[in-house]
């Protein structure tokens, strides 16, 4: 975390690598605390502008990530920045049904029907 907070993504997400390294792949269930690691590294990529690699990082460890609905909304934040707005409106619309007051969502779905 501190070479994030010092500007040096490539190192973090080095170390942070090497953590990640170490997690036991034999468990059933996702721990919350290694989820939140590959959103922290998701974070990382797409603050480094890696979008691409943070889409498929999404993708591969949908199942270790424990809060779906961040995942989703990075996701789709993602595919808007990348032009994707097809793929961006159906996704904005699952997390609208799920959640119609969440202005976040008003907006992304709009944004992407442009």
């Amino acid at each position: 975390m501190a070479h994030h907070l010092a500007g040096n993504i490539d190192l973090a997400l080095q170390i942070l690598n090497l953590h990640i390294s170490t997690y036991d792949v034999s468990r059933i269930r996702p721990t919350y605390e290694e989820s939140e690691v590959w959103m922290y590294k998701a974070m990382l990529l797409e603050e480094d502008g890696r979008l691409e690699e943070v889409l498929q990082l999404l993708r591969d460890q949908k199942d270790d990530i424990v809060d779906i609905v961040a995942c989703r909304e990075q996701y789709a934040s993602i595919l808007l920045k990348l032009g994707k707005f097809d793929e961006a409106t159906e996704l904005f619309k699952l997390m609208f049904r799920v959640n119609p007051e969440c202005y976040k969502y008003h907006c992304g779905l709009l944004v992407s029907l442009r």
